[in-house]
């Protein structure tokens, strides 16, 4: 029974995180021919392979984790290795409150 819901959880937040992605598409413009090579490398690993992984994951979770997970890790290491910055905003790990002292200050002083 509770595998049945997190199950059903881990499906119904993927397929909101899918939505979120094809939003932050459409109404950010996708313009398929301003993007260079690298960019296309890129875009293949996140979003294209995260939402695939997710996707197989309704089926097989497992390996749609698999997939899901390594297209991030694979996005992160490429990114600033083609002399783009690191990805940043609130959800960037190097960000997260708890990763250093200073900023978990911070938030206790706000």
């Amino acid at each position: 029974m509770h595998t049945t819901a997190l199950c059903w959880t881990a499906r119904l937040t993927g397929l909101l995180s899918i939505i979120v992605l094809v939003v932050f598409l459409l109404m950010e413009g996708f313009y398929p021919s301003e993007l260079a090579g690298v960019e296309w490398l890129l875009f293949f690993f996140f979003p294209a392979g995260v939402a695939v992984g997710l996707v197989i994951g309704w089926l097989r979770p497992a390996p749609g984790g698999g997939v899901a997970i390594g297209s991030l890790l694979v996005f992160y290491v490429l990114h600033p290795m083609h002399g783009m910055s690191f990805p940043d905003g609130w959800s960037a790990p190097k960000r997260m409150p708890m990763a250093d002292r200073d900023s978990r200050q911070r938030v206790e002083h706000v």
